[in-house]
């Protein structure tokens, strides 16, 4: 995660390191792992309404990517830049259809059309910098959509992409879309399938990639559940990561990655996402994905 709050904090004249040195970047690198950037969270000073804080809509969207005063265009060509060649795969945004009416966003405070914009932005401003970069439209819950009974996030924004003239020239601004499949398997089948259909609807044909999936472990006696709804027993877990994987494969997921290979702190309260422990011993589920990988 590239945190522009982080590494613009006061203004357009920061650029601070961000959560990552590049000491920690070059030694994954080495390792031979590809590393793929998410861009997300806009500082104060840049935000269209500060009221939501880091979650806020950009402002000066409609502006040309080259004005300076489209901060967030100026932003991402100098971010793009600065990792050329160590980093070219960048995803914009997170779960921005995580929200509920009328004003409780959880991660971006703006309408399918806002994001169409941010989109738009990023993408003209990354391939005028780095024309080999890939630009990977946000990671969708499907979910979140689904049980608020409201048409899919990602359908309204190619909705809103689909009105722009330029669209087509530009590769309908993403080369890629994420979704997020937790919980039972067969959403690793599901929602690509559901997306693939939005998309040739729409006479679009992109790649879909599984950017996070797992579910959670509730009988870990090193790391007691308070609430056990929604979660498997570690062996579910287990054969999820294996169902999930081949269900993604049938479906023609191009990539396919867990959240997450290790636990850091509990993420509210007593979530614990890792197929390693923070102590460094593995869960069931780690070698359920050394098989996954080896096979499929």
């Amino acid at each position: 995660i590239f945190p522009w709050n982080v590494i613009q904090p006061n203004g357009p004249a920061d650029f601070e390191e961000g959560w990552f040195s590049d000491e920690q970047i070059n030694a994954e690198l080495a390792r031979g792992i590809q590393i793929v950037g998410i861009t997300l969270y806009t500082p104060r000073w840049a935000a269209r309404d500060p009221q939501y804080e880091a979650r806020s809509v950009p402002r000066n969207l409609d502006l040309p990517i080259d004005h300076p005063q489209n901060y967030w265009a100026a932003f991402i060509k100098r971010l793009v830049a600065k990792y050329r060649g160590r980093i070219d795969t960048w995803i914009i945004l997170n779960e921005p259809d995580v929200y509920k009416e009328p004003d409780d966003f959880r991660t971006f405070a703006g309408t399918p059309i806002d994001y169409y914009r941010v989109l738009k932005t990023a993408y003209l401003a990354a391939k005028s910098v780095n024309p080999n970069a890939t630009i990977v439209m946000s990671g969708f819950t499907y979910w979140w959509d689904k049980e608020a009974r409201r048409p899919q996030y990602f359908q309204r924004v190619l909705d809103a992409i689909g009105g722009d003239p330029t669209a087509r020239a530009n590769n309908w601004f993403f080369d890629a879309v994420d979704v997020h499949t937790y919980g039972n398997p067969l959403n690793g089948y599901a929602i690509p399938t559901v997306f693939r259909r939005i998309m040739r609807e729409k006479g679009i044909d992109k790649p879909i990639w599984i950017v996070e999936s797992n579910v959670l472990p509730k009988d870990d006696p090193k790391a007691p559940a308070n609430d056990t709804s929604f979660r498997a027993t570690m062996d579910e877990q287990a054969s999820y990561i294996i169902q999930n994987m081949a269900l993604a494969l049938a479906a023609g997921v191009q990539r396919y990655s867990v959240y997450k290979m290790s636990d850091e702190e509990p993420e509210l309260g007593d979530q614990y996402w890792g197929l390693v422990r923070k102590d460094g011993t593995i869960r069931p589920a780690y070698v359920a994905y050394q098989v996954g990988v080896k096979y499929f």
